[in-house]
């Protein structure tokens, strides 16, 4: 599911009127931003992605590693699916 944000929505539709418009179709762009508005909004938070980078090993052999989002370092610990200092997803993917 996507979700986009409310402001960029009613912007896109007030952008997005012919230069000479019918005071009919002015006021369904405004019903429109209407019915926009009156929806409930959703809880939803960013997803940071990232991936674990191995940046040496312990003495016992055990890997280091570190968050390519928040550069914590983690000693001896399985590459695990969420960095547990900033959340980040660790997919492979990058934010920048």
């Amino acid at each position: 599911m996507a979700y986009i944000k409310l402001e960029d929505a009613i912007n896109h539709i007030m952008n997005h009127t012919p230069v000479s418009c019918s005071a009919d179709f002015f006021e369904g762009q405004m019903d429109c931003v209407s019915q926009l508005k009156s929806l409930p909004a959703a809880d939803v938070v960013e997803v940071k992605h990232g991936e674990w980078i191995k940046v040496g090993k312990t003495e016992s052999g055990a890997n280091i590693l570190q968050c390519s989002v928040c550069g914590k370092v983690r000693r001896g610990i399985a590459k695990t699916a969420y960095c547990k200092d900033c959340g980040a997803k660790m997919d492979g993917r990058s934010d920048q």
